[in-house]
């Protein structure tokens, strides 16, 4: 046991170890980017075509139809496809069987070649280039919703939410908050927001006359309403390069559009009355009775959620600095860090409350510097299990601190064992080292055994197949890393400590005297209470066994829930309504607004956050739906 002397007694390596992992724990703990959940890839790919101007069935047929076929055709691994065709856009939900990552990224590779291809070959030339993402849970429901509201449903409100929409797709330049630069946005998404175009209303009497087609107005605006570029030019002044331009949000820009008759060349403000509007709105959005355009934005999959939100409520603070001036105004209605934020007071204020139980403990029963020593293992072993969870990229979600709560209860039994049995040779005399050395011989099979027969029952969850194994495996892992790390504690820093701290009890003081009085009247009185049960064995055992059929009578009725997992409390609810048929989208929207004020009635003062009425839109379970008919009211809650 030479070598397990010197190793020991080797205080500066202890000393620079336990320092090292605090530090470089303390630090991961403080970058490791905060989630609600840990990083998951569904094996979900959505695609999303946007063809203006095209109906429902247009889309059915020309756009959703054959990317499903082709998709059906060559891509392997597929579980279902869901698709959505509504008006100018096909939403395409792809889930694929439970494969390992490599072969899923095979699969996401040949599902876009096909997608790709498919646009080439068989869609209209105007639709608009397929977007194609993974769905996991960074992206699967938005970090944080935003409103903006204008006392008019104008191109202001429309301008105004594009420009906010801008800001956050650039991943929000903190620099112009005088916070830093961090990103994290993935996407932002748009609720209500109309664009803008350019309206050619022909007038048939006069296409009669000249004995043309509104098919010919079409041409005429597809060829002539374009930018082109048409290459360089090499002059003695350099090289120019050439492009014509004939876009324009003017509507006056079409007047002088040449169209051929039959009768000569007219051009096309002769026979149309061209004016600039807005597309037909499909949802109307409003909030506290006023217009209102909803964005949704989502994280990247290694933002910390936290600083994201900080970073969303910086800017709309920034922005609605000039309200009075812009006329439209900012508000966050819901995010998704609340539950976070409560799981990480929950870990530290459960460390905190097991770090003070220890010290309290192990001081009355084994005295000031071991209750000191035994405690200060606690927050090393929590540092080492987030600087390793850190490394191998873990977020610190909401099932990692689970996790964490789960371990800190068994954090500390190896290193009171331990320490105990070194307090009891140091109490008959023997000196730290011999005390030290005896006592891992003596402990450290049952303490080893004891840890893995621990990890033995967690381990198997890591097991677990689909997204649910996905989610739970994060727990073994970490109830297993916090365990690994207490046994470094127990065996190499606590009894390092005790050598350096010179621990000994030949001169024990009058407390220590107290201390020692107390510990054996206890002993006493539990061998005494020991030998009367070991008198009467068969009112012992019917107590335990009466102690277990409660325990089963009482999970047998009912009185015990089960549920696997425990949902958090409801912050966010729903009021759907279904319009009969020929509703228009304003008569759901008026609806809406009487729905949304009488249920305001029903909820206490302070328990309401905000509540947004959405009109031609639902969004379920399972996916969103679409129609003039179909209404809801969202209410989140604080």
């Amino acid at each position: 046991m030479y070598w397990l002397q010197r190793f020991l007694s080797n205080h500066v390596l202890a000393n620079l170890t336990f320092g090292l992992v605090i530090v470089l724990g303390v630090l991961s703990y403080i970058q490791m980017p905060r989630a609600k959940d840990p990083e998951i890839n569904f094996n979900w790919i959505n695609v999303i075509t946007v063809f203006p101007g095209a109906s429902a069935v247009d889309i059915e047929r020309r756009v959703t139809d054959p990317l499903e076929d082709s998709l059906r055709r060559t891509v392997k691994d597929m579980k279902f496809v869901l698709s959505t065709s509504r008006d100018g856009i096909s939403n395409i939900l792809v889930r694929f069987n439970q494969i390992d990552e490599r072969e899923f990224d095979k699969r996401v590779i040949d599902l876009r070649r096909e997608i790709q291809n498919t646009y080439s070959d068989e869609l209209p030339t105007d639709a608009d280039d397929p977007i194609i993402f993974e769905i996991g849970t960074s992206n699967a429901f938005p970090s944080a919703m935003v409103v903006v509201t204008s006392a008019g449903d104008d191109e202001n409100l429309r301008r105004r939410a594009r420009n906010v929409k801008k800001d956050m797709e650039r991943s929000m330049p903190m620099d112009r908050l005088i916070c830093g630069d961090i990103t994290g946005v993935d996407r932002v998404d748009d609720l209500g927001m109309s664009d803008p175009e350019l309206h050619v209303s022909f007038l048939p009497d006069r296409l009669e006359g000249l004995g043309i087609t509104p098919a010919d107005i079409v041409d005429t605006i597809r060829v002539y309403f374009r930018d082109k570029s048409a290459g360089d030019l090499e002059t003695k002044d350099g090289k120019w390069i050439v492009r014509v331009q004939g876009t324009s949000s003017d509507p006056s820009s079409l007047r002088d559009f040449p169209i051929v008759t039959a009768k000569g060349v007219v051009t096309l403000g002769s026979i149309a009355e061209l004016s600039r509007t807005r597309e037909e709105p499909s949802t109307i959005v409003r909030y506290k009775g006023q217009p209102a355009v909803m964005l949704t934005v989502t994280k990247q999959a290694d933002a910390n959620v936290l600083e994201l939100l900080d970073l969303v409520n910086g800017y709309i603070e920034e922005r609605n600095r000039y309200k009075s001036s812009t006329g439209a105004e900012i508000f966050l209605i819901d995010d998704q860090t609340i539950s976070t934020r409560q799981a990480l007071e929950l870990m530290q204020t459960n460390a905190m409350i097991g770090l003070g139980l220890v010290l309290i403990m192990t001081w009355i029963f084994l005295g000031t510097r071991i209750a000191l020593l035994t405690s200060i293992g606690i927050p090393f072993t929590l540092a080492g299990t987030f600087l390793i969870i850190s490394t191998i990229g873990i977020t610190l979600n909401n099932t990692v601190l689970l996790g964490v709560v789960i371990a800190l209860g068994m954090l500390v039994d190896d290193a009171v064992v331990v320490v105990e049995s070194i307090y009891q040779r140091l109490q008959h005399g023997l000196d730290a080292m011999s005390a030290v050395i005896k006592s891992l011989q003596e402990v450290f099979a049952p303490v080893t055994t004891s840890v893995m027969t621990t990890i033995a029952a967690f381990l198997p969850l890591m097991l677990l197949p689909g997204i649910l194994g996905e989610f739970m495996k994060v727990i073994p892992l970490v109830v297993t890393l916090a365990l690994l790390v207490s046994l470094v504690e127990a065996y190499w820093m606590l009894p390092s400590h005790i050598l350096a701290a010179n621990v000994s009890f030949r001169n024990p003081s009058k407390t220590q005297i107290k201390r020692e009085a107390m510990t054996h009247w206890i002993r006493l009185r539990y061998t005494q209470y020991l030998l009367k049960s070991f008198r009467h064995p068969i009112i012992s055992i019917s107590v335990v066994l009466l102690i277990i059929m409660l325990a089963i009578g009482t999970m047998v009725s009912g009185h015990i829930r089960f549920n696997f997992f425990e949902s958090d409390a409801v912050r966010l609810f729903y009021v759907n309504i279904e319009m009969s048929q020929g509703s228009s989208l304003e008569d759901t929207s008026k609806i809406l607004e009487k729905i949304e004020k009488r249920a305001l009635q029903e909820l206490e003062p302070g328990e309401l956050r905000a509540s947004t009425s959405f009109a031609g839109q639902q969004f379920t379970q399972t996916e969103p739906l679409f129609g003039d008919t179909l209404g809801q009211v969202m209410f989140s809650l604080n």
